[in-house]
Protein backbone atom coordinates (compact mmCIF):
# COMPACT_ATOMS: atom_id res chain seq x y z
CA UNK A 1 0.00 0.00 0.00
CA UNK A 2 1.45 3.12 -0.75
CA UNK A 3 0.95 6.15 1.63
CA UNK A 4 -0.37 8.55 -0.80
CA UNK A 5 -3.78 6.07 -0.65
CA UNK A 6 -7.04 6.96 0.46
CA UNK A 7 -9.53 5.15 1.85
CA UNK A 8 -11.27 5.34 -1.74
CA UNK A 9 -8.60 3.92 -3.02
CA UNK A 10 -8.33 0.86 -0.98
CA UNK A 11 -11.63 0.58 -1.09
CA UNK A 12 -12.00 0.02 -5.14
CA UNK A 13 -8.68 -1.90 -5.43
CA UNK A 14 -10.54 -4.26 -2.38
CA UNK A 15 -13.29 -4.34 -4.59
CA UNK A 16 -11.32 -4.93 -7.87
CA UNK A 17 -9.84 -7.93 -6.06
CA UNK A 18 -12.96 -9.53 -4.48
CA UNK A 19 -14.48 -9.28 -8.01
CA UNK A 20 -11.53 -11.07 -9.26
CA UNK A 21 -11.65 -13.77 -6.56
CA UNK A 22 -15.31 -14.12 -7.22
CA UNK A 23 -15.09 -14.51 -11.31
CA UNK A 24 -12.23 -17.22 -10.92
CA UNK A 25 -14.74 -18.95 -7.99
CA UNK A 26 -17.57 -18.80 -10.89
CA UNK A 27 -15.23 -19.96 -13.82
CA UNK A 28 -14.14 -22.89 -11.46
CA UNK A 29 -17.90 -23.62 -10.53
CA UNK A 30 -18.58 -23.75 -14.20
CA UNK A 31 -15.82 -26.02 -14.93
CA UNK A 32 -16.72 -28.67 -12.46
CA UNK A 33 -20.66 -28.57 -13.78
CA UNK A 34 -19.66 -29.17 -17.27
CA UNK A 35 -17.03 -32.06 -15.99
CA UNK A 36 -20.15 -33.93 -14.64
CA UNK A 37 -21.95 -33.60 -17.42
CA UNK A 38 -19.40 -35.41 -19.13
CA UNK A 39 -18.38 -37.87 -17.17
CA UNK A 40 -22.46 -38.42 -17.36
CA UNK A 41 -22.12 -38.97 -21.01
CA UNK A 42 -19.24 -40.66 -20.76
CA UNK A 43 -21.25 -43.40 -18.14
CA UNK A 44 -24.22 -43.61 -20.75
CA UNK A 45 -21.70 -44.63 -23.62
CA UNK A 46 -20.10 -47.51 -20.94
CA UNK A 47 -16.42 -45.62 -21.27
CA UNK A 48 -16.02 -43.97 -17.88
CA UNK A 49 -14.19 -46.32 -16.38
CA UNK A 50 -11.64 -46.71 -18.64
CA UNK A 51 -11.22 -42.84 -19.75
CA UNK A 52 -10.65 -41.95 -15.61
CA UNK A 53 -8.33 -44.72 -15.81
CA UNK A 54 -6.33 -42.69 -18.72
CA UNK A 55 -6.54 -39.73 -17.09
CA UNK A 56 -5.28 -41.25 -13.61
CA UNK A 57 -2.57 -42.51 -15.66
CA UNK A 58 -2.08 -39.41 -17.58
CA UNK A 59 -1.38 -37.20 -14.27
CA UNK A 60 0.97 -40.02 -12.59
CA UNK A 61 2.96 -39.77 -15.92
CA UNK A 62 3.05 -35.56 -15.80
CA UNK A 63 4.09 -36.10 -12.18
CA UNK A 64 7.06 -38.39 -13.39
CA UNK A 65 8.19 -35.92 -15.88
CA UNK A 66 8.35 -33.21 -14.07
CA UNK A 67 9.97 -34.67 -11.16
CA UNK A 68 12.63 -35.65 -14.01
CA UNK A 69 13.29 -32.28 -14.97
CA UNK A 70 13.80 -31.21 -11.22
CA UNK A 71 10.64 -29.73 -9.82
CA UNK A 72 9.62 -30.53 -6.35
CA UNK A 73 6.25 -33.27 -5.71
CA UNK A 74 4.45 -30.02 -5.00
CA UNK A 75 4.82 -28.29 -8.08
CA UNK A 76 4.97 -31.65 -10.31
CA UNK A 77 1.54 -32.32 -9.00
CA UNK A 78 0.15 -28.24 -9.58
CA UNK A 79 1.24 -28.48 -12.81
CA UNK A 80 -0.01 -32.15 -13.42
CA UNK A 81 -3.61 -30.84 -11.94
CA UNK A 82 -3.15 -27.79 -14.41
CA UNK A 83 -2.40 -30.21 -17.29
CA UNK A 84 -6.01 -32.51 -16.38
CA UNK A 85 -7.88 -29.13 -16.20
CA UNK A 86 -7.10 -28.50 -19.59
CA UNK A 87 -7.57 -31.74 -20.65
CA UNK A 88 -11.03 -32.21 -18.83
CA UNK A 89 -11.98 -28.71 -20.62
CA UNK A 90 -11.22 -30.33 -23.51
CA UNK A 91 -13.11 -33.47 -23.36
Amino acid sequence: MRTSDTPYDRYRRDAEELMQRLDESHRVAEDVAAWKETRQALRERGVLDSVEASLRKLRAFWIRSERKRGKSLRDARLHADDVMARVRKLL
